[in-house]
């Protein structure tokens, strides 16, 4: 549920894959797909 959501808002935010909460606007990416496919294929977890 949402206690789970907001942990993994929360992680991604501390490992600036998103920017952080601005109101009611969407947070930004900070990281490109290329960048996100190579964190996939070394497994950070």
């Amino acid at each position: 549920g949402y206690p789970r959501a907001a942990r993994l808002i929360d992680r991604m935010e501390e490992k600036r894959y998103i920017g952080p909460f601005e109101g009611s606007k969407p947070r930004r990416l900070l990281i490109t797909q290329t960048q996100w496919l190579e964190i996939q294929t070394k497994g950070d977890s």
